[in-house]
């Protein structure tokens, strides 16, 4: 399970919507908790900007324009690391966003950088067996092949495979 939080811009009676995501295989099963409602701080309604940010690059990335989402996420991550801290989960999740957008631009020195910082603090707070330190592996192993630096890249795909079959099998 995994939390979400939604903040408004003004008070008001609202719907949520839910449907299945572009590409999903068969119906899922969910559950709907409110856990807090409180007035929203600077904080929540930086968060909920760079949220709103992060989807709007994606449609930009999704369009092939990928200069114009890079400075989407940067205005994104500087927002959530501004609310919740340089290393947070969400942050981490912009850092790779941002990484791979540089990845597909490309521009591999930035993808480096910022890879190597997400894989820094996911070994710190989730360690190396979570699935997502595994996609940053894996996108480390990416990067480092189209580098060709193949024992590197080597190194990378093994590390991630290896959670990816814990985690789901080798099946």
């Amino acid at each position: 399970a995994a939390p979400f939080e939604i903040t408004s811009t003004t008070a008001g009676t609202y719907t949520l919507v839910i449907r299945p995501a572009a590409g999903a295989i068969g119906s899922g099963g969910f559950a709907i908790r409110v856990v807090d409602r409180r007035l929203a701080t600077d904080a929540d309604r930086a968060v909920q900007q760079a949220r709103t940010l992060a989807v709007g690059a994606s449609r930009l990335e999704d369009a092939g324009k990928l200069d114009d989402a890079r400075v989407q996420l940067e205005r994104a991550l500087a927002l959530g690391e501004s609310a919740q801290g340089p290393n947070s989960p969400f942050v981490m999740v912009l850092v790779f966003d941002l990484a791979a957008n540089a990845l597909d631009r490309p521009d591999n020195t930035r993808a480096d950088l910022l890879l190597q910082r997400a894989l820094t603090v996911l070994d710190a707070t989730v360690g190396p067996d979570d699935p997502f330190d595994a996609v940053v592996r894996s996108r480390l192993a990416i990067l480092y092949s189209r580098l060709g630096q193949r024992p590197k890249a080597d190194a990378y795909a093994r590390q991630a495979n290896q959670v990816f079959e814990q985690t789901l099998g080798t099946k």
